[in-house]
């Protein structure tokens, strides 16, 4: 399979983000209620906590409005490294459903003006789904990745770059 500049930048970009996100991991102890992990199984309170991680870091500023993080997210990185244009980048883990994740990205970006587009026009790559974002003031190789994780969470990769 050939690969174009951006797509070729694009799939490099999603290999070194997923291998830097597998290499993270957290516990912690507490939360209230159930939810469904990635592979379906109902989970409580603890359990969910603990799927999700204790770090739990607050927005950024820079996230885009209305930008559809789930409400059980833990963002657990958050980078905006010293590169012209700017670049951002954004990791939090969630029990939502990857279907409704999804969509909900692709609605958010019809709401916004934001074209966000199925980078693997709907095939998975393993379990991980890619969504191409520009217009708005991004740009480049940015992207949303939707990955379902064998311990049964989903993990959420904001990557935007800024238009020059």
């Amino acid at each position: 399979m050939a690969f174009s500049g951006s797509r070729l930048v694009l799939a490099g970009l999603v290999g070194a983000m997923a291998l830097c996100a597998a290499c993270s991991g957290s516990a912690s102890p507490e939360t209230d209620g159930t939810a469904e992990a990635a592979q379906g199984k109902k989970v409580a309170g603890g359990e969910a906590d603990r799927l999700l991680g204790a770090v739990n870091l607050p927005k950024p500023d820079w996230l885009p409005k209305g930008f559809p993080l789930p409400g059980d997210a833990h963002i657990y990185s958050v980078t905006k490294p010293n590169v012209t244009p700017a670049a951002y980048q954004l990791q939090a883990r969630t029990l939502a459903d990857g279907d409704k994740l999804f969509a909900d990205m692709i609605r958010w970006g019809e709401d916004q003006g934001i074209s966000v587009t199925d980078a693997l026009a709907g095939r998975e790559v393993g379990a991980t789904r890619v969504l191409e974002v520009s217009g708005g003031g991004w740009a480049g190789v940015s992207s949303i990745q939707i990955q379902d994780d064998a311990s049964g969470y989903r993990r959420i990769v904001l990557s935007l770059q800024k238009a020059e």
